[in-house]
């Protein structure tokens, strides 16, 4: 998993595998539960892709 921040903004975006949708709700209930605002949710599909990154920034 990458973590990034995008300069001048409060916005942190996502990148990486997980094993199985039970492992995707895991991680957005734990984004939920330390108050991050989800802005988006993306399946990239084959190999991995940084030009479609989940955003997320805290409210």
């Amino acid at each position: 998993m990458q973590i990034r921040q995008e300069h001048g903004k409060d916005i942190i975006s996502l990148v990486g595998q997980l094993p199985d949708q039970s492992a995707l709700l895991g991680l957005l209930n734990t984004l939920n539960d330390i108050r991050f605002e989800i802005l988006s949710v993306e399946m990239l599909s084959g190999s991995f892709d940084t030009s479609s990154l989940n955003k997320l920034s805290r409210e």
